[in-house]
């Protein structure tokens, strides 16, 4: 197994859901890049946008003390670019984290919570806001794409894990160990990556297994939700069969 370490991790996490999300988004149709919900910042494609732009802030903040700033005029960025905006601003988070010492402030124009004026931010409060910004914008896109019936990548740090151990094994042509990550000889249908984890953990290796247990008692592992449930009452079906209630 490849080494992780902490800070490094966390923004290679960032960096990799981040690329994941806007490349699912760039195959969307236009009418689709509009949608929208309540209680989210805008559209998918105005979240996008403004996700990437945040970040490029918080990195100038951290390495230059200034914040980004792009001509008010500017044309909206397309996909190619905004990638490419994501990865020198992901690069430079990795780059720039470690690095950061816990003293290390900038100074901000402040307006918020009785506070108004030029305060010093810790550069570790702006990374951490890197992460929570970018992790609660890609949640509202998430939920923007359930609803219009398109399934959301998986983005949580098992499948990031999951991805960059077959990536370093496939890079060092080994042989990869699947068994250590998934289940190869699972005859599950296609379901998320946390619900097929919440099956392995449990035991249940095969199909033909869950009709000896209940809907109920397999919503209870962490990880397996209602999606994942319906997809494999269908596929019980399929072959005649159901879970141990029905």
């Amino acid at each position: 197994m490849q080494p992780y370490p902490v800070l490094e991790t966390l923004f290679r996490h960032h960096l990799w859901a981040n690329l994941q999300l806007l490349e699912l988004c760039s195959t969307l149709r236009d009418e689709q890049l509009q949608a929208s919900a309540v209680g989210g910042y805008g559209s998918i494609i105005d979240t996008l946008q403004h996700m990437v732009r945040a970040e490029r802030s918080y990195l100038s903040r951290i390495s230059t003390g200034e914040p980004y700033r792009r001509p008010e005029d500017a044309p909206p960025l397309d996909f190619a670019e905004m990638a490419k905006w994501l990865r020198h601003s992901g690069e430079g988070l990795i780059e720039w984290a470690p690095k950061v010492q816990a003293a290390d402030s900038v100074e901000i124009q402040w307006d918020n919570g009785g506070i108004v004026g030029p305060i010093q931010m810790p550069k570790a409060v702006l990374l951490t806001q890197a992460i929570n910004h970018a992790t609660e914008h890609r949640a509202q896109i998430m939920a923007i794409l359930t609803q219009l019936g398109v399934e959301p990548p998986e983005l949580d740090s098992w499948s990031y894990f999951e991805t960059q151990e077959l990536k370093a094994n496939d890079d060092e042509g080994r042989n990869v160990q699947t068994t250590q990550l998934s289940n190869p000889t699972s005859d599950f249908p296609k379901i998320g990556a946390p619900a097929r984890r919440a099956l392995n953990a449990a035991g249940y290796q095969h199909l033909e297994q869950l009709t000896q247990v209940s809907e109920k008692e397999l919503l209870r592992l962490h990880g397996m939700g209602p999606k994942a449930i319906r997809i494999l009452r269908e596929a019980l079906a399929a072959q005649g069969a159901a879970f141990a209630d029905k």
